[in-house]
């Protein structure tokens, strides 16, 4: 087991970002400004001391907007691990859905149980409490959370699917000069067979590569005060310039646009 994947999120400017996905389902804690999450022609503003579920897979367009010069969000992976146990505990008790517009399922209600829950988490993690003690922490957040709220978007039963693999698997090294030879070698089976059945699937290696880079390129753009040179080497780009206009493309703003908004 690994510890809690935590990433903190401050912005002084509104900044948007298109096509932002994740591979692991998340809990996002808005805790100042709002941030505001669109897909399928549907849009949803999370605000301060509300958390939004974000579904492992799916895209959006994403804009964090300060409040009073300041954005602040803290955001959790939870590892497949603690799902699978958690619903293995408390599948039975889950509230189910009584909704059926994924809207009305995102943005949670943070409750005084909740928010000490996660209180116990942020603590653990900035203390490096063996990684044990954090996914209890994580679960309790998810337990109280689950009292209020349909948790189902984050907890259903996904099958294991050839893309996850293969995303899984870029992001252990994203700077890695990965190709569908070195994927296929990786994960046992026919380069041909890794092509047709990732078509299957709806994805291409080119996609799930250029997702995996620029997810990771992202944290780094937001958490940490890297250059942004090192950042593109980081995830597979030898040339800043490249990477620049390849993320441009993918998110819509420029890793120097992105950094002024922080």
């Amino acid at each position: 087991m690994a510890a809690i994947d935590l990433t903190v999120v401050k912005a002084q400017k509104s900044h948007s970002l298109r096509q932002v996905s994740s591979i692991l389902p998340a809990l996002c804690l808005v805790q100042h400004g709002t941030k505001q999450v669109i897909w399928d022609e549907q849009c949803l503003n999370v605000e301060s001391h509300q958390l939004l579920l974000f579904p492992a897979g799916m895209r959006f367009t994403v804009s964090n907007i300060p409040e009073n010069s300041l954005y602040l969000a803290e955001m959790v992976a939870i590892p497949p691990q603690l799902i699978s146990r958690f619903r293995q505990r408390y599948g039975d008790h889950l509230l189910p859905s009584k909704r059926n517009a994924l809207e009305s399922n995102l943005r949670c209600k943070v409750d005084m149980y909740t928010a000490e829950a996660w209180r116990q988490l942020m603590a653990s993690i900035a203390a490096k409490a063996p990684d044990r003690l954090q996914e209890h922490y994580l679960e309790g957040v998810l337990l109280a959370l689950s009292l209020h709220n349909d948790l189902s978007p984050i907890l259903s039963n996904r099958s294991d699917t050839l893309y996850e693999r293969v995303q899984q698997l870029i992001a252990l090294r994203p700077s890695y000069e990965w190709s569908t030879t070195k994927v296929a070698q990786q994960l046992h089976i026919g380069e041909s067979t890794l092509r047709r059945r990732l078509q299957a699937e709806g994805k291409s290696f080119g996609q799930i590569l250029l997702e995996v880079r620029f997810g990771q390129a992202l944290n780094l753009l937001q958490t940490t005060s890297k250059a942004i040179g090192e950042i593109a080497i980081e995830t597979g780009y030898a040339s800043a310039s490249r990477f620049s206009h390849r993320f441009r493309s993918h998110y819509g703003i420029t890793p120097s646009e992105l950094r002024k908004s922080m």
